[in-house]
């Protein structure tokens, strides 16, 4: 069985080939970049692979035959926090597993300990998870196939035919087992006669009719490590080169290229990792090349965790769990000055493009399982990134993510087609320039925490960007501060939000986002710019519809009352149910127990709390809306609104947990269940030179003007 490449191969040979520049070519360290395929048979205990097909496979070569050595391997997360590589190490002997169904060659299970001898079981495979969808506005939901099955030393039925027992049965609540079961051999010709092959690895299992293919991890890792022996760049020729591990390129300075994006592809479909791990280091730069992973848009719950027992979220396709079922194209940590440009990036379940690290503060940063020992990045942060005419598509999660607390991160004229979300970043100085992104979570710019002297703040500009429609999550999310959205066009956004600021000093300008309802989303009840921050000024935006459904579910500018300190004006609001309004539309749980489950597909609401309980010295305990108060939000003093309207001054309100809070007053009657309707002492909201075409309301302003509102022209 031969495969067609899906590229077209040169005539010319390649290993005479390299770039101007000091590069080694990985075709003279045995890269065969080969897309041969064919079937084969192997006996228990031989060495010997007998092809189907003879093909183009040579003695060095090493290959992968899939169903002739039957094993597992895994990953022990104790009970603590999931993403750190502290709490992980590999599984040792804690179970056994047998089986896999004819046909089936891996199967990857997530066990989860609940800590009173039960576990329950989940499949990270596609046949095995739920399409389906219970809110319009939130992503799909992890399902586990076996929920509180006893912890024993008896075998127990997992699914595709395999069968566990433990040999450990006391786990902590919260501790997680990431467990692969699978048959695949990788080993290295060492003699080819014909269609016979001997390799240096037997099988442990008969195997007829398993898949034959290339695999090129060695031959290109040694290329690698050649390169930063000898300070010099590697180049990748045209080929389609399978990994099993992904590349490590640690404490150099290196740039890998390709022969293009259409004529190099580095596959990683059946691993769990990413193509290149890279730490440390001056330079790294990757250009001109394809990577495609395991997991397409929508076959898995990428974007969502489940809430482990402990209390963390578990992601079991996410970077920090990526060797649960995880692929990325790029792991970066530490690296000084980053370039990733010309590259084709699919089917990653994890973030695509990932760099995390410390900053300027000297932060910790997250270390995962690769880069484990390598010292220099705790001494040196990422200075500069750079993404430039990246296409990434076809992806399970974020096509950029995070630059955890780096600096200057750069992503221009990249294009972004049906990913999980298109950027999330937590990086300071940050500008998004020039990009097309269609049916993505837009972008989330984070509030970063470290080091002190810069708390909170992005230092973002987001311009020149076409953001187009998709039923997938939200929009951009501004919560960090000193940001500037300009000359974006906003299209067929008939998702939650198309922009929502929770930061401070801000500016959206001259923005088109037209809210009409895309053919592939569910109709939202959605906003064009949500405020719930601070210092904002919206202005030259021209926010509606083109006509169509949907008309009655639409806000302008929604104002949620814990903003502060706001200047609207001279923008353009056509076909809305309301143009300017204040109020909310409240995060709702879809599923009690799990809080990343929240749904804000619900009507407009006024900011309430409800009261759960009298505490000693007129304190009081309330209940508040999920995720949206956060501590800045609580800042200053607030009023009460009793059932009589009178107002009553509150002390100011403190943050007791996710959905919970707590104040004082010195006045006042407040019983518990009761709800009450609370807003700041002092809003400072300003509104001018609006202008409102086919508005069924222009604006629906519900509080006393006195508390600072000022509307005129």
């Amino acid at each position: 069985m031969t495969h067609v490449p899906p590229f077209p191969l040169h005539e010319v040979s390649d290993h005479d080939f390299t770039p101007s520049g000091d590069f080694l070519n990985a075709a003279n360290f045995g890269a065969t970049g080969s897309d041969f395929v064919t079937k084969g048979r192997m006996e228990k205990d031989s060495f010997l692979l007998v092809l189907e097909e003879e093909g183009d496979f040579r003695e060095g070569n090493y290959l992968s035959f899939d169903g002739a050595y039957f094993h597992i391997y895994g990953t022990v997360v104790s009970e603590g926090a999931p993403y750190l590589a502290k709490y992980q190490t590999d599984l040792n002997g804690e179970l056994e597993a047998e089986g896999l169904e004819e046909g089936i060659f891996q199967q990857t299970f997530v066990l989860h300990f609940h800590g009173d001898g039960t576990f329950s079981f989940l499949a990270a495979d596609p046949k095995h998870q739920t399409m389906d969808n219970p809110e319009a506005s939130v992503t799909r939901f992890w399902k586990f196939q076996g929920e509180h099955l006893p912890v024993t030393e008896t075998w127990q039925a997992l699914t595709d035919g395999v069968k566990i027992r433990f040999r450990r049965k006391e786990w902590k609540k919260g501790a997680i087992i990431a467990l692969h079961v699978t048959s695949r051999l990788t080993a290295k010709i060492l003699k080819k006669e014909g269609n016979f092959l001997t390799l240096d690895r037997a099988a442990n299992c008969d195997a007829e009719g398993g898949k034959v293919a290339h695999m090129d991890q060695i031959p290109l890792q040694n290329c690698v490590d050649a390169a930063i022996k000898e300070h010099k760049n590697v180049y990748i020729p045209a080929g389609h080169y399978r990994l099993s591990d992904g590349l490590t390129v640690f404490d150099c300075s290196m740039t890998v290229a390709g022969a293009g994006p259409e004529l190099t592809v580095l596959d990683i479909s059946e691993a769990h990792t990413a193509c290149f791990w890279v730490g440390g280091g001056r330079e790294f730069v990757l250009k001109d090349l394809a990577m495609v992973g395991s997991t397409p848009y929508d076959a898995l719950p990428c974007c969502r965790p489940f809430i482990t027992d402990a209390g963390y979220g578990y992601w079991p396709t996410a970077n920090q769990q990526m060797e649960c079922h995880g692929s990325a194209a790029l792991n970066l940590s530490g690296t000084e000055f980053v370039l990733c440009e010309n590259l084709s990036v699919s089917r990653m379940g994890s973030e695509a493009l990932y760099l995390h690290g410390s900053d300027r503060g000297g932060r910790h940063p997250f270390i995962q399982k690769p880069h484990e020992g390598l010292s220099s990045i705790e001494k040196q942060y990422t200075k500069q990134c750079i993404f430039r005419r990246c296409r990434v598509f076809n992806c399970g999660f974020n096509a950029f993510n995070n630059n955890d607390f780096a600096e200057n991160t750069l992503i221009e004229s990249c294009h972004v087609e049906n990913v999980g979300n298109f950027c999330e970043n937590a990086a300071r100085f940050t500008r998004v320039l020039g990009n097309y992104v269609y049916n993505a979570h837009t972008l989330t710019l984070c509030a970063i925490r470290s080091p002190k002297e810069f708390t909170g703040l992005s230092q973002a500009i987001v311009s020149g960007n076409v953001f187009e429609g998709g039923r997938q999550n939200r929009g951009l999310g501004i919560g960090g501060d000193e940001v500037i959205v300009s000359s974006n066009t906003f299209s067929g956004f008939s998702k939650s939000t198309a922009i929502d600021v929770h930061g401070r000093k801000v500016v959206l300008s001259g923005n088109i986002v037209d809210l009409t309802q895309d053919s592939f989303c569910p109709d939202h009840w959605r906003d064009g710019v949500n405020i719930t921050g601070r210092s904002i000024i919206v202005s030259d935006n021209h926010i509606g519809l083109r006509g169509g459904k949907g008309k009655e579910k639409t806000a302008g500018i929604a104002i949620c009352e814990c903003a502060r300190n706001l200047l609207v004006h001279d923008n353009f609001f056509q076909s809305c149910a309301c143009g300017i309004r204040s109020g909310t539309r409240m995060a709702v749980r879809v599923y009690e127990e799990d809080p990343t489950s929240s749904s804000w597909d619900r009507p407009y609401e006024a900011l309430s709390v409800k009261i759960t309980k009298i505490l000693p010295g007129g304190k009081y305990e309330c209940a508040i809306p999920e995720y949206l108060l956060g501590a800045p939000m609580l800042e200053g003093d607030w009023v009460a609104v009793d059932a009589e309207g009178k107002e009553i001054l509150l002390s100011p309100l403190s943050l007791t947990g996710a959905r919970s809070m707590e104040f004082t007053a010195k006045e006042g009657v407040f019983s518990e269940g009761k709800t009450f309707r609370i807003y700041p002492k002092e809003l400072n909201w300003n509104f001018h030179d609006n202008v409102f075409l086919d508005c069924d309301k222009n604006m629906e302003i519900d509080l006393p003007f006195s508390r600072g509102i000022k509307i005129r022209d």
